[in-house]
C-alpha cells in the first residue's frame, strides 16, 4: 500500500509559504525613564509584526534601524543607537519611527546630581603634605551629573569627614574641615562620604558610597617664623620669650658661630639648620665683618652693622640683629643700649676736679673718651666714672669663673712707666650691687693692690693701642669675686693724702665687663 503525501493549502499556519508578515506597531522601552542633567539613557525599539490566524505575533527589535528624535531638542538629544543625552532640565518624549508607524517614552530630566567627591587640599589636589602641627582646610567637592564640579550645599546633603591617627580633623561634619598633623606619616587618609541632608542616610551610586579621599603625608615639623638670632652657645629662649634688643658682640680677628632661633609648625622653638638658610650682612661687602653659609661671624674692623638670616625656601621669613665689632682690648664693651655712664666727685675735697663727658665711655666711637681730673683734692678727694645698668636690666653675676671688668684709659705717651711706678697709684675699680652710685660695694681693688673684694691687685696694661689718636692706651682691669651679682662699675681716681696734679687727666674711652 502506498503513502499519500498530502500538502497545507490556503490559511496555513506560520510556515505557509504564502504569508508575508508586516509591521504594525513601535514600542519603545523603557515606557519612562529619568536622568539627572548630564546623564545618558539608553532607548531601545521594538516592532511587532503580524502572524497568520491562529499565531502569535512577531516582535524584533528595531533599534538601529528606526530613526529616533526629542520632542524638545533642548532637553535631550538622541544618537542613532537610542541612547538619550539630557541637556536641559524638564519633560520630552523619545520617539523612534520606522515605515510610518512610531512609538514613545517619556523622560524626565532632573537637576544635577552628585556621582563622586573630590576632595582638595589647599594645593588643589588630593595628595598633600603638612609638618608636624600644621594645619590645612581640606573641601569636598562634588562631581556632578553635567560635569560640573561643586561645592557640596549642606542644605541638601551633609559630608561626614574620618581619618587616621596622624591627623585630627575639626569639623567632623561640613563641607569643608580643618585637619592639623599630629604624628608622622608617610599617607593618612582623609575621607569624606556624602549623606543626606539630615544625615541619616549614606548617598550610594550603583550600590556604592558616593566619598571621595585625599592622602596626607605628615614629615618633621618645619619652621613658620624667625625669632632671633644669637650666638650657638646663648640658650635657646621660651616662646614667649621677647626677642634681645641688644647687638650681638664680635672680636676684631675673632670669631664666632651665630644661630636663628626659629619657630616651628608644632609650636616648638629651636635652632634652625644651617642648610635651611642663607646669611647675609648690611651694608652688603662692609669691611667690618664677613659671615660664611654657616652662620660663622668674623670680625675685621671695630664698627657697627647688621646680621641677616632668610629661609632658603622663602625669603620673607628673615630675623635681623645688630652687629657690633668690638676692639679686641675691649671684646664686651659696656654700650648705651644697656648702659648709662656718669661722672662723679666729691665738691668740697677736691678744688678744682671734674669729670665731664661721662656719656663717652658707652657710645659706640672708641675715638672720644671722659675726662677725670684731680687738679687739686685733698684727703678722700677724688673723680670717678660711674657705668651702671639700666633700670629693666637684669644684674650681671660674675659667676663661678668670674673674668676681668676693666676700662680703657688714653694718657699722654710716655705717661704709662709713671703711672705704673704709683704716681697715680689711687686709680681704683669697684663693682657696686646698686645703679645710683650710693649702696655696697661688693668688689674693689686700687693700684697698689691694696683692695677689699678683688682676687688679685688691679692690672695695668699698655696695649700698644692708639684709640684715642695720638694717646697710649691703657687696660685697667680687675678680677672680681665668684657669684658676685652687680648693676655698677666704677673707676675711680682718689687723691688719697693729697694729689697735686695740674696738668694730667685720666681719659676713660670704654668700660669692659667680664661677661
Amino acid at each position: 500500500m502506498g503513502v499519500l503525501a498530502t500538502a497545507a493549502c490556503g490559511g496555513g499556519g506560520a510556515s505557509s509559504p504564502d504569508f508575508s508578515a508586516g509591521l504594525e506597531s513601535i514600542s519603545v522601552s523603557p515606557a519612562s525613564s529619568s536622568a539627572a542633567l548630564g546623564e545618558s539613557r539608553q532607548f531601545r525599539a521594538y516592532g511587532h509584526y503580524t502572524a497568520p490566524p491562529g499565531a502569535t505575533g512577531e516582535t524584533r527589535e528595531l533599534t538601529s534601524v528606526v530613526s529616533w528624535e526629542a520632542a524638545d531638542p533642548a532637553i535631550a538629544s538622541v544618537s542613532a543607537a537610542g541612547v538619550a543625552l539630557s541637556k536641559g532640565v524638564g519633560n520630552t518624549n523619545i520617539t523612534a519611527r520606522l515605515s510610518g508607524f512610531s512609538g514613545s517614552s517619556a523622560l524626565t530630566v532632573g537637576a544635577p546630581a552628585v556621582r563622586q567627591l573630590i576632595v582638595r587640599g589647599p594645593g588643589g589636589t588630593s595628595q598633600e603634605s603638612l609638618s608636624l602641627g600644621q594645619s590645612a582646610l581640606f573641601t569636598a567637592y562634588g562631581l556632578y551629573t553635567d560635569g560640573q564640579e561643586r561645592l557640596i550645599e549642606s542644605s541638601l546633603n551633609q559630608v561626614k569627614w574620618t581619618t587616621g591617627p596622624a591627623l585630627e580633623i575639626d569639623p567632623a561634619v561640613g563641607p569643608t574641615t580643618t585637619a592639623t598633623a599630629t604624628a608622622l606619616s608617610s599617607g593618612t587618609p582623609l575621607k569624606a562620604d556624602l549623606f543626606s541632608a539630615d544625615g541619616a542616610t549614606a548617598v550610594t551610586y550603583n550600590g556604592l558610597p558616593v566619598s571621595g579621599v585625599a592622602t596626607v603625608v605628615v614629615s618633621a615639623a618645619s619652621v613658620t617664623s624667625l625669632k632671633q638670632l644669637q650666638w650657638s652657645d646663648d640658650p635657646v629662649p621660651g616662646a614667649s620669650d621677647t626677642p634681645p634688643a641688644t647687638p650681638l658682640d664680635v672680636v676684631e680677628n675673632a670669631s664666632r658661630k651665630a644661630v636663628a632661633i626659629g619657630i616651628f609648625t608644632d609650636g616648638s622653638v629651636g635652632v634652625v639648620a644651617d642648610s635651611l638658610l642663607n646669611w647675609t650682612l648690611t651694608p652688603a661687602g662692609s669691611p667690618l665683618a664677613t659671615v660664611d653659609a654657616a652662620g660663622n661671624v668674623a670680625g675685621k674692623q671695630e664698627g657697627s652693622l647688621t646680621l641677616n638670616a632668610a629661609l632658603k625656601s622663602n625669603a620673607a621669613v628673615t630675623a635681623s640683629r645688630a652687629l657690633r665689632v668690638n676692639d679686641e682690648a675691649c671684646p664686651v664693651p659696656a654700650r648705651e643700649d644697656r648702659f648709662v655712664s656718669t661722672g662723679w666727685f666729691v665738691p668740697v675735697l677736691c678744688l678744682i676736679c671734674s669729670a665731664n663727658e661721662a656719656a663717652n665711655v658707652v657710645d659706640a666711637d672708641s675715638s672720644n673718651y671722659a675726662t677725670l681730673t684731680n687738679n687739686v683734692a685733698l684727703l678722700g678727694g677724688e673723680t670717678a666714672i660711674n657705668v651702671s645698668l639700666k633700670p629693666e636690666q637684669a644684674a650681671i653675676n660674675t659667676g663661678a669663673a668670674p673674668q676681668p671688668v676693666s676700662f680703657l684709659i688714653a694718657i699722654d705717651p710716655g705717661t704709662f712707666p709713671v703711672l705704673n711706678l704709683g704716681l697715680f697709684n689711687q686709680l681704683y675699680v669697684s663693682l657696686h650691687s646698686d645703679a645710683d652710685g650710693v649702696s655696697s660695694v661688693t668688689g674693689r681693688v686700687a693700684a697698689s693692690g691694696l683692695g677689699d673684694g678683688g682676687s688679685n691687685a688691679l692690672e695695668l696694661t699698655l696695649l700698644g693701642l692708639h684709640l684715642v689718636p695720638g694717646l697710649d692706651t691703657v687696660k685697667v682691669s680687675f678680677t672680681p669675686p665668684a657669684g658676685v651679682e652687680y648693676r655698677r662699675l666704677r673707676l675711680g681716681n682718689n687723691a688719697g693724702v693729697l694729689q697735686a696734679n695740674l696738668s694730667k687727666s685720666v681719659r676713660v674711652s670704654a668700660a669692659c665687663l667680664g661677661e
